[in-house]
């Protein structure tokens, strides 16, 4: 249960600050891990498959909630800095 909610918060970290290919890169250093470590315990096909398709996709919703945010943060600023055009809520008045 711990390593999902890390996972969670470490997507919606690279959703705040970086690209796609880092997320990539550590989902499957993760997958990887998880593999080994289901290895190493004897664990089943199914469980090491069922765990690393959960940490990978709860990477991937941590870092979609990152990206809106990152989002929300960067239009709020926009606006709020009388730049013009807000992302969410389109032109200023």
């Amino acid at each position: 249960m711990m390593l999902i909610i890390v996972s969670t918060l470490v997507g919606a970290a690279f959703g705040l600050r970086f690209q796609l290919w880092p997320l990539a890169l550590v989902i499957g250093l993760s997958v990887a891990l998880i593999v080994a470590a289901g290895i190493a315990n004897e664990d089943g096909a199914w469980s090491i498959m069922t765990f690393s398709a959960l940490i990978a996709s709860m990477f991937q919703i941590g870092y979609l909630g990152g990206s809106v945010a990152r989002l929300a943060v960067a239009s709020a600023h926009r606006t709020r800095a009388g730049l013009g055009r807000s992302v969410l809520t389109g032109p200023v008045k």
